[in-house]
């Protein structure tokens, strides 16, 4: 299985969405998660077994949903897509969906679980279900590929025999391991051979005889069955005739009732049936007058309506007539009056024209005894910024200019020496570590190969030994199951009767019984080199892990010396370079960048002291020009008065 893409929404933590492209985490080959205690590392790896399987350590399969869905959060969606199959061909979609409960916010509905299969660029719903995607239980699962936190010890210190019960289970290696299944399936072979011809002896005492009695019996009986059957049949068919006959007779007596109730009501209904029709003829003939009177009364009602609004909007324009005939006179007289107010008018404009040119006057002489100190304050500040800003430029004229790729070089050189310093010393500790892992696992080894007995070259002379030894235990131990399968038959023999087996007629020594103690004495040195098969099996298969482990680790150890030799390397060609320099410590070289990033940032802040400077003194500039421009306007409203 391959990850390709992770969608988490509502999980602990991870209130909104977020999206992990695992196929470009995986794409240099290796990739890690880090992060603060509580982020959410292992959310993430949760996430996973909970859109497989369905559940993960800290959940149970019985549901607490509750606990995992973020608080603030309605819904809890993953999405994992993946590839699997052989050679990772084919590509799946997990997805994982539960919800809250809209009536009750603490309550978590069924969750979701289904997949999907890509075909054709377009998601297919499935039935499979993750153990049959990936091809690996949950709990093989957690062992291997997601170990969950606080569980990798338990991995690790796992006994042999549980490893190699979960290898075989694993990739199936238990075909390979036939022996004892076979051994297992020819002692059920023999015993069941045992027991069918025991079996066989039992059943003699049948003959043809017997069995033809037994066939006519049956024969009969069948005759009597078959004629009951044809009884029965016909009992059955009579019984649904008078059912039908019953059932019409019924039907029969309620329509007559009816019929009865309806002729007892027939006179009503011809009653009113005819008070209907001449209902029908009085409103033929009689509806048209009643609808001419009616409209008669509504047009006297609308003209009489019309006649009194006449005769009061008559009262309402001669009123209306007379007061505009009086306005018309007063009208008249006041325009008579008119050249008279116009002359005045004229008078009273000129007097307030002349008191708003005398406001004007002395405003404008207000203006220009004002306005001419603030000029020259003004002037005079201008002077104090100009000699200001020339100090500070000569000031920064002697900084020397940084040369920012100077820096950035240093301040590379300066990471790049505490990496390989880091690295370095990272190295050689994981050196000494694969040096002391590789000496426990040697002296491991030469514990579990002293345990070979010196009579054997190997642990698979030693196994195929013991193999020989429990198949040679095997068939003494079915030898004595046969011999007491026959003994139990030696009762039936006697002198002067053939033998059942061989058919001799005397009987000189036959079988005795043995007992059941050798044959439980057998069974337990079975037992006991099964035992013993399986513990140097385990041996063997501890020292085969042991021996990967050990050419891992020295695999390990010869990549870390050369990793350590290149990192020596690429540190003595950095001091070299930096040699050139005057630097000949990675402390020099965090003071040297010190000392520049100092003098850059003083020059900064001397170049934008200059440029507030430049700009109060523009500012100030514009505000003396318009104070001129005042002044003036004011000296020419003076003369213009």
């Amino acid at each position: 299985m391959i990850p390709i893409k992770l969608d988490i929404q509502g999980l602990y933590s991870y209130k909104e969405k977020q999206t992990i492209e695992f196929d470009k985490l995986t794409a240099a080959g290796l990739f890690g998660i880090f992060g603060a205690v509580g982020s959410g590392k292992s959310s993430i790896l949760e996430a996973i077994l909970l859109s497989l399987y369905g559940s993960t350590e800290r959940l149970s399969d019985r549901g607490e949903k509750n606990s995992m869905v973020n608080l603030q959060s309605d819904h809890l969606l993953l999405n994992f897509e993946f590839s699997s199959g052989k050679n990772n061909a084919k590509t799946y979609l997990a997805r994982y969906s539960a919800k809250r409960n809209s009536k009750n916010y603490e309550d978590i509905k069924p969750a979701e679980h289904t997949f999907y299969e890509k075909v054709a660029g377009n998601w297919e719903p499935i039935t499979a279900k993750a153990e049959e995607i990936i091809g690996m239980k949950k709990e093989h699962f957690k062992q291997t590929v997601i170990i969950p936190q606080g569980k990798f010890r338990e991995f690790i210190d796992q006994k042999p025999m549980d490893q190699a019960k979960m290898m075989k289970e694993l990739f199936g290696l238990e075909r390979f391991d036939l022996s004892i299944k076979t051994g297992t399936l020819l002692k059920a072979v023999r015993e069941q051979k045992i027991r069918l011809e025991t079996q066989l002896q039992g059943l003699e005492e049948f003959s043809e005889e017997i069995l033809t009695e037994k066939q006519n019996q049956y024969v009969a009986l069948s005759g009597q069955a078959t004629e009951a059957a044809a009884k029965l049949k016909k009992a059955e068919t009579d019984i649904r005739i008078q059912e039908n006959l019953r059932t019409k007779n019924q039907q029969l007596l309620k329509f007559q009732a009816d019929r009865e109730s309806l002729l007892l009501q027939r006179p009503e209904i011809e009653k009113q049936r005819k008070l209907h029709s001449e209902f029908i003829t009085a409103k033929t003939y009689l509806r048209p007058v009643w609808e001419n009177i009616r409209d008669t009364k509504a047009d006297f009602e609308k003209y009489k309506v019309s006649v009194i609004d006449s005769e009061r909007f008559k009262l309402e324009f001669a009123k209306e007539v007379a007061e505009l005939e009086k306005e018309e006179e007063e009208l008249k007289i006041k325009n008579r009056e008119r050249p008279q107010r116009e002359g005045k008018i004229r008078d009273l404009k000129k007097v307030i024209e002349i008191q708003n040119l005398e406001t004007q006057r002395q405003t404008a002489t207000e203006s220009v005894s004002n306005l001419q100190p603030q000029i020259d304050a003004k002037k005079l500040s201008q002077k104090g910024l100009e000699t200001k800003i020339s100090e500070l430029e000569a000031e920064a004229e002697k900084l020397s200019t940084t040369d920012s790729s100077v820096l950035a070089m240093l301040m590379s050189s300066a990471k790049e020496w505490k990496q390989l310093e880091n690295q370095l010393a990272r190295n050689e500790s994981d050196a000494t570590e694969i040096n002391i892992q590789a000496s426990g696992i040697q002296s491991k080894i030469n514990q579990i190969t002293s345990t070979v007995p010196s009579t054997e070259d190997s642990f698979e002379g030693w196994i195929s030994s013991h193999k020989t030894e429990i198949q040679e235990l095997e068939k003494q131990r079915d030898l004595l199951i046969q011999k007491q399968g026959l003994v139990a038959h030696v009762h039936l023999l006697h002198d002067g009767e053939p033998c059942p087996l061989c058919g001799a007629i005397e009987h000189p020594n036959p079988l005795e019984s043995e007992g059941e103690t050798e044959l439980a004495q057998k069974s337990a040195q079975i037992q006991e080199a099964k035992l013993r098969l399986e513990s140097i099996q385990t041996s063997k298969s501890s020292l085969a892990e042991l021996l990967f482990q050990l050419e891992n680790l020295q695999k390990n150890a010869t990549s870390k010396t050369t990793e350590i030799k290149e990192l020596d390397q690429n540190l003595a060609s950095l001091r070299s370079k930096l040699t050139e320099k005057a630097i000949d410590s990675h402390e020099a070289l965090l003071a040297k960048i010190q000392a520049i990033e100092q003098s850059s940032q003083t020059r900064e802040r001397i170049l934008q002291e200059v440029k507030r400077l430049r700009k109060n003194w523009d500012g100030d500039r514009v505000l003396i020009e318009q104070s001129e421009k005042e002044i003036q306007q004011a000296q020419l409203k003076l003369q213009s008065v």
